[in-house]
């Protein structure tokens, strides 16, 4: 029975091992750069690391006022508005040195009924400099 679980805690201990290398480590998360503003292309999505990461996510036609919130993996998408309902949840990466992807984005379609209809899953970003 010890060599048992011995074995399992020794298995769960490479297991978390391997699991941290693959998520990404970062010297700072995308809310704690300062004059900049993370912006897609198509201004389709656009926040303010300074203005307490609050933005402007438009689809449609319809703009949609949202804060995000950074993890060390994930972001959370909340209506500025009302702090309790969340606009989207999604994974977060650096891609080359400039750019911030935002992957695997779930929209709260339940709150936000004209989102069933966007099928956008992930958005790059790159920072637009403030002087």
């Amino acid at each position: 029975m010890k060599k048992l679980i011995c074995i399992l805690v020794s298995a769960l201990a490479v297991v978390s091992v391997v699991l941290t290398g693959c998520t990404g480590t970062y010297d700072k998360t995308p809310d704690q750069f300062s004059k900049i503003t993370w912006t897609t292309s198509d201004y389709s999505l656009r926040f303010a690391p300074d203005n307490d990461c609050k933005g402007r996510y438009t689809f449609d036609g319809k703009p949609y006022d949202i804060r995000l919130e950074f993890g060390p993996t994930r972001v959370t998408a909340y209506d500025a508005d009302d702090a309790d309902k969340v606009f989207f949840q999604a994974s977060w990466t650096y891609e080359e040195e400039d750019y911030l992807y935002i992957y695997d984005i779930k929209f709260n379609t339940n709150d936000y009924k004209l989102l069933k209809e966007n099928f956008v899953e992930f958005l790059r970003l790159y920072q637009d400099k403030k002087n």
